[in-house]
């Protein structure tokens, strides 16, 4: 069996004229990947709350005041509180204010 016949080599991530690895370069440096200072990463965590609603207070009431474990209806990573209730999904900032918003 003959493969590529005519075909000039293979070339990884043509789409990227910096190279195959001009995509990916930022994976491999420490620290979140994306824009410096992005509204989603530090030192800004909670910035992206602005613009969601903020939960009703009863539901407010209901959700835990802090995330310290995973479970069916919490998780957090290092930036986010997440928590299910009613079958909505609420979200909070760990390391600010606790008020949580709808997402």
């Amino acid at each position: 069996m003959v493969l590529g016949v005519g075909a000039g080599p293979a070339r990884a991530d043509e789409a990227h004229v910096d190279g195959p690895l001009g995509s990916c370069e930022q994976l491999a440096l420490p620290g979140p990947v994306g824009p410096p200072l992005s509204t989603y990463s530090a030192p800004n965590p909670g910035a992206g709350l602005m613009s969601l609603a903020v939960a009703e207070p009863e539901v407010q009431q209901r959700l835990p005041k802090q995330v310290d474990l995973r479970s069916e209806r919490t998780g957090f990573n290092d930036q986010w509180s997440f928590a299910a209730d009613g079958g909505q999904l609420y979200v909070a900032a760990p390391d600010g204010d606790s008020t949580w918003h709808r997402a």
